[in-house]
């Protein structure tokens, strides 16, 4: 366990003037990753970094990947879709941030190379696929 408590000053703007808050954060980290191998303030960072990590994720799932629509109503059909959408995405992302060279990430949002696939992925088969609606993607 990591214990932190930390402080935050914030300059906010009321009735035209500048105003500091300052607010007190305690927080506790689980992990099992031994202190030898990593330090506790980078523990406390790498905590803080996977908010970040997971509002970036449903916010992409909601938006762009058709997490906010129930095809089924079935609970275990539910949890696999769920499942499924966050592994393409996750390999999606991956490949976008680790894989792809700069020139092309700078022509390509994640977005439209999420797109690109959907794309392929129906030219391969010769069907459309049933979830693929052009009018989502931004190609």
């Amino acid at each position: 366990m990591v214990h932190t408590e930390e402080r935050e000053t914030k300059r906010q703007r009321v009735a035209r003037q500048w105003v500091e808050k300052t607010t007190d954060h305690s927080w506790w980290w689980a992990t099992t990753i031994p202190r030898s191998l990593m330090p506790m303030r980078q523990i406390a960072e790498v905590g803080h970094g996977r908010w970040g990590m997971e509002n970036e994720c449903f916010n992409q799932l909601s938006t762009h990947w058709a997490l906010d629509h129930c095809f089924h109503h079935e609970p275990v059909a539910i949890i696999n879709f769920i499942l499924t959408c966050m592994i393409a995405f996750v390999l999606v992302e991956s490949f976008y941030r680790l894989n792809l060279k700069p020139a092309l990430r700078e022509r390509f949002s994640l977005i439209a190379l999420a797109g690109e696939l959907f794309i392929g992925l129906t030219q391969m088969t010769g069907q459309k696929a049933p979830w693929l609606d052009p009018a989502r993607f931004d190609v």
